[in-house]
């Protein structure tokens, strides 16, 4: 089904009002998914920002029922939103929206109060539906994740067993090994992240010490291991 049948389907319908909160500090990202949300009758934005300060602010005057949420953002951690907003505002379903591997970053994501993570890049009808089932309470998360989770529930070998090292890891640990990972330098990760370079190269000796590994090139290989191993998309 095409993004504009999609959008028709859901116009034929008579579904609740969402309004939606958008977090992205990537300013041709909030246009895209603007663009892509104005088409539907029953989807409002209130507003798209930029950072968690921004998102507060807004949330003191309108609460969404839906926030679309990028976890990287610079200067800021989206994880800690999610903490805020599940501790303040539970009627709002946090959709997470990002780059980052699924298989690593979904579930720590749903445990913390998010109720969907979905890949950026996706088709424009997948972003649709996913915002609709968080809205009416689902959790929003692929059946390949599923069906691991459910997996490790019943005590089902999974590939999740493979990355059982980076549990120990904090969230932001967790987001530099993944860059890391993907061959960035420690430049590219600050500027990635909103960091600096010093804090960058602290967490990479923290992710070494915790992963029992030593230098910078036994990280970067063990990184790209790991990545590779459970590679989803």
């Amino acid at each position: 089904m095409s993004a504009n049948d999609f959008v028709m389907k859901l116009n034929a319908n008579t579904l609740e009002d969402i309004s939606v909160l958008l977090v992205d500090d990537h300013a041709f990202v909030l246009r895209a998914v603007e663009r892509i949300l104005d088409g539907v009758s029953n989807i409002t934005v209130l507003d798209a920002v930029v950072s968690v300060d921004e998102a507060l602010r807004v949330m003191e005057h309108k609460i969404p029922a839906v926030m679309l949420l990028d976890l990287s953002l610079k200067r800021d951690d989206g994880f800690k939103l999610i903490d805020i907003v599940y501790a303040r505002h539970r009627s709002t379903k946090i959709l997470v929206y990002s780059m980052h591997s699924e298989y690593l970053f979904a579930e720590r994501c749903i445990r913390r109060g998010a109720r969907g993570y979905l890949r950026k890049g996706c088709a424009s009808d997948v972003l649709i539906e996913a915002i609709h089932h968080v809205a009416g309470g689902g959790i929003y998360i692929s059946d390949i994740i599923q069906q691991e989770i459910l997996g490790r529930i019943r005590g089902v070998e999974t590939s999740y067993s493979m990355i059982a090292p980076l549990q120990g890891l904090t969230d932001r640990e967790l987001e530099v090994f993944y860059l890391v990972g993907q061959g960035y330098e420690t430049r590219e990760i600050a500027e990635r992240t909103g960091l600096n370079s010093k804090t960058i190269q602290t967490h990479q000796s923290r992710i070494r010490t915790k992963m029992d590994v030593h230098g910078q090139e036994d990280l970067q290989s063990k990184a790209t291991e790991l990545l590779l191993a459970n590679m989803t998309e």
